[in-house]
């Protein structure tokens, strides 16, 4: 029956009311993040004009800030999940929140232009930062939906954790900075704790 058009269309369809309830969730939340005043939310305004105008000792403490802040976000959501069979809806409000702040941090990280010789250091920077919000929207989908997770879910958690990891301690050797990783953090797995 699936192999249908009609079937296949309903599928599609239903796909992309989907994709545009969460984009427009995620809108209104940014929306109401920055009429709250937030300060936080904003690491830093606006991008430079060009590498030449950005220092090196400027856009490093612009990486460490963000850096920070991202870290900080996703202890919160994984000190919730460790909790994982006691959550609360506020927790699991709590924890959208923290995957919708971290995509706002991720987009900053993209927006950053760094200085030439830190392209190799802004690659893994970036690529750090994109996957502590991947790690958020897998405790959030857990934390949403406990009842669809398994344990896969909770080893694809762990997996986007450790590669953030990895990435945040590249970017902060390429750097010669030793700004706040997820080095050390307790990790549920649905039952146990692995520190990483």
């Amino acid at each position: 029956m699936l192999n249908t058009p009609k079937a296949l269309l309903f599928i599609l369809g239903a796909l992309f009311i989907v994709n545009s309830v969460l984009l427009f969730r995620y809108q209104l939340s940014l929306r109401g993040f920055q009429n709250a005043g937030s300060d936080s939310l904003e690491i830093f305004k606006g991008t430079e004009e060009s590498s030449t105008e950005t220092s090196r000792a400027k856009y490093q403490q612009r990486v460490g800030a963000l850096q920070r802040a991202s870290v900080d976000t996703l202890e919160a959501s994984n000190d919730k999940l460790l909790r994982y069979d006691s959550l609360t809806t506020t927790d699991v409000d709590a924890l959208e929140h923290n995957y919708l702040l971290l995509a706002h941090y991720s987009q900053q990280a993209e927006d950053l232009n760094p200085p030439e010789e830190y392209k190799y250091q802004y690659g893994a920077f970036s690529s750090g930062i994109t996957e502590l919000y991947n790690s958020a929207w897998t405790a959030y989908t857990l934390a949403a939906d406990p009842i669809s997770a398994t344990k896969e879910d909770f080893w694809a958690y762990q997996d986007h954790l450790v590669y953030a990891m990895s990435l945040l301690v590249q970017s902060n050797r390429a750097l010669g900075q030793n700004y706040k990783t997820t080095e050390g953090l307790d990790l549920p797995t649905g039952g146990t704790l692995q520190p990483i």
